[in-house]
């Protein structure tokens, strides 16, 4: 706290980045007021706490394998500029985009705590952290790993086929959402605990999280991770961008980041790792239907969309005294409607009863009722072999 102890009515920092914003605060000050030495003395504080933070994280953390550390200096010899020039890679790289070794010691924790053994990965680059995935995983895991350029697809292959743990691992090359099509779904043993999404077309985020939702992909308690999402700092100030810096890509991916936290399926966690980590938890059905909170007499408007736990999702006749319309259902959310299953009375639009197959989580759309009404949620019990549920609406229910 020394470096601040001589500014007025300011704590000591609490954060490694609380004390780096005091020493550049000070050499702003010293700086404006023609104090050029203190100025100097302090910005190099600050370029010292900078430069040291890495070197002292890989000090204290477990050294990375030999494989991983061979395979990082293969990335680093590649003319990246030459391959481009030539065509060979579908668009510019550079050996920075190999994932920082923190990035993959953390998705190795998230295998060991989840027990994994089944990952997914999009964008594999050189094959870093999918290496480091398959070292994580038991002797029978598997890496699945998805990758657009055939160029990167083949270079991975080769550095991972001298290690003994290359033989988890499947590489395929080609459009990742038509490839994330094809991945099985809806079978527990063809889940994944740990999903990781690194692709070089960030554009393409958010369609790679509707696919894998659609397709149910992510076991539940799994985890999705997402690397990326601060992009230099972009996603909210876009003054530390160079020209360099994609301002449209940070755009996406802030976007990206309000997406999670609108959508009450996840519990999203960003790290400040790297360019910045998301680590995002697939909530239960009971989760969010935990969230929801009833206020007796006043109607509610619900979307349906989506949920892992359950094959299928019936909703109650009752739904329509409440919900009378398309409209009112939130439509565009709804994927893949069956007749109306048998036994119960389809009224007025037909949505009210019927059973959705495929679906992945209920989505309660906050902008659909005012501030004083909330949605109600009454009943619903989980089949013991069918694994579904049944929800009813009313405005008059208990809450449950």
């Amino acid at each position: 706290a020394d470096f601040v102890a001589d500014v007025p009515d300011r704590h000591p920092p609490s954060s490694f980045m609380d004390g780096m914003q005091a020493r550049l605060e000070k050499a702003l000050a010293d700086l404006e007021a023609g104090n050029t030495d203190t100025c100097k003395e302090h910005l190099q504080g600050a370029l010292h706490l900078c430069s040291g933070l890495n070197p002292y994280l890989e000090h204290i953390n477990k050294p990375m394998s030999r494989n991983w550390e061979r395979l990082r200096q293969a990335t680093q010899k590649v003319d990246w500029q030459e391959l481009a020039a030539s065509k060979e890679t579908k668009q510019a790289l550079s050996g920075a985009m190999a994932p920082a070794a923190m990035t993959v010691r953390t998705l190795q924790f998230l295998c060991h705590t989840l027990r994994a053994s089944r990952c997914l990965q999009i964008g594999t680059f050189t094959g870093g952290a999918t290496l480091g995935l398959a070292e994580a995983l038991p002797a029978h895991g598997r890496v699945v790993a998805l990758e657009r350029d055939p160029f990167l697809a083949e270079f991975a292959r080769r550095q991972l086929s001298v290690s003994s743990n290359g033989e988890k691992v499947s590489i395929v090359s080609g459009n990742v959402l038509e490839l994330l099509k094809c991945q099985p779904a809806r079978t527990e043993g063809d889940r994944f605990q740990l999903i990781f999404v690194d692709g070089n077309n960030k554009n393409e985020y958010l369609a790679y999280l509707d696919r894998i939702l659609e397709r149910d992909l992510l076991a539940p308690g799994g985890i999705l991770v997402v690397d990326d999402v601060l992009w230099q700092g972009g996603v909210y100030s876009e003054a530390v961008l160079d020209a360099d810096g994609s301002p449209g890509v940070a755009s996406v991916l802030a976007g990206f980041n309000e997406r999670l936290i609108a959508d009450r399926r996840f519990e999203p966690m960003v790290l400040p790792i790297a360019n910045g980590l998301a680590l995002i938890r697939r909530r239960s059905l009971d989760e969010v239907l935990g969230d929801l909170q009833l206020t007796p007499g006043h109607p509610a408007k619900v979307t349906v969309s989506m949920c892992s736990e359950f094959d299928d999702f019936e909703l109650g006749p009752s739904l329509d005294t409440m919900c009378d319309s398309e409209e009112n259902m939130g439509i565009p959310l709804i994927r893949q409607m069956s007749a109306p299953c048998a036994g119960s009375q389809s009224r007025r639009s037909g949505l009210a009863a019927g059973v959705w197959h495929g679906l992945d989580g209920v989505w309660v759309n906050p902008q659909a009722f005012s501030s004083a009404a909330h949605p109600a949620v009454a009943g619903g019990r989980k089949g013991s072999q069918q694994h579904s549920r049944t929800m009813s609406m009313a405005s008059d229910a208990p809450n449950t």
